[in-house]
């Protein structure tokens, strides 16, 4: 049997299946509390509520991706007064039907809670383009973004044009 692959047959007790590596999806709806409640338990990892199911979600991207994001976190940061703005790389950005991670969002200091994993008052958003997030990045983002009252700008850097 292949590595990741795993076969339940009632056959099979669980003691069979310990030692088994498993590659598994589930794909349950869930609403925002739930949503919120396993975000809590798993703060390490990068999730986005899309569509009521918990979507796991690849942190960083290439190298030139993280280079492109970091120098323009940089910027913003040289740029925005540090006791009126915050600039965060990989924050949680909450609409009325979705939680997705930007790659740089700015927000008020004085609106960012210490213990938040996610703002609904983002006042820009800053997305690199990969070949494997175009679709997102120029079409649904844009979308459910555009709906919060707090947005100045969403910028979207293409990480292969000059």
């Amino acid at each position: 049997m292949p590595r990741g692959v795993l076969i339940l047959s009632t056959a099979n007790s669980l003691a069979d299946f310990r030692d088994q590596r498993m590659n598994v999806r589930t794909f349950i709806k869930v609403d925002k509390a739930t949503f919120h409640r396993f975000l809590e338990q798993n703060p390490e990892g990068q999730y986005d509520y899309v569509q009521g199911r918990i979507m796991q979600q690849m942190t960083g991207g290439t190298k030139r991706h993280m280079r492109i994001a970091a120098h323009i976190a940089d910027l913003c940061k040289a740029r925005l007064d540090p006791l009126e703005w915050l600039v965060l790389e990989g924050r949680g950005i909450e609409t009325a039907v979705t939680i997705r991670h930007g790659d740089i969002v700015v927000e008020k200091q004085a609106e960012a809670s210490d213990d938040s994993l996610w703002t609904a008052r983002p006042y820009l958003i800053f997305e690199v383009l990969s070949r494997w997030s175009e679709d997102r990045d120029l079409d649904l983002r844009p979308r459910e973004y555009t709906t919060l009252d707090t947005l100045q700008a969403y910028v979207i850097a293409d990480q292969h044009e000059r």
